[in-house]
């Protein structure tokens, strides 16, 4: 299914099918990284939609809603949470865990003095 990027919600996923600009705004989005065949992921949207931040080959990009607009997509549906990354988040909320059993000790011992 064909959209603009303009009209992606935000975690949907795509790839670029043309870029519908012409001089300059095109030529902008061709430098940033935005050609035919590039997976874009809608990370964030302003509470007024404008403007949107996607994921591009690696980093993250904003974009204005008129320079989304120029862009269609073939949605591939919603992106899925990277696994390393719930590994990463499950691992910091156990040292945080451990942290704050050694602070509580600390203080208990300190108590006692």
């Amino acid at each position: 299914m064909e959209k603009k990027l303009n009209e992606f919600s935000v975690g949907e996923r795509g790839v670029v099918v043309r870029i519908e600009g012409e001089g300059q705004v095109y030529r902008r989005l061709l430098d940033m990284g935005i050609t035919p065949g590039a997976e874009i992921v809608l990370r964030k949207l302003a509470p007024l939609g404008d403007p949107v931040e996607v994921t591009l080959r690696g980093y993250e990009l904003t974009l204005r809603k008129a320079e989304a607009a120029s862009v269609v997509m073939r949605s591939e549906g919603m992106a899925a949470a990277p696994a390393s990354s719930a590994k990463e988040a499950k691992k910091a909320a156990k040292q945080a865990e451990k942290a704050a059993k050694r602070a509580a000790k600390q203080a208990a011992r300190e108590g006692k003095r």
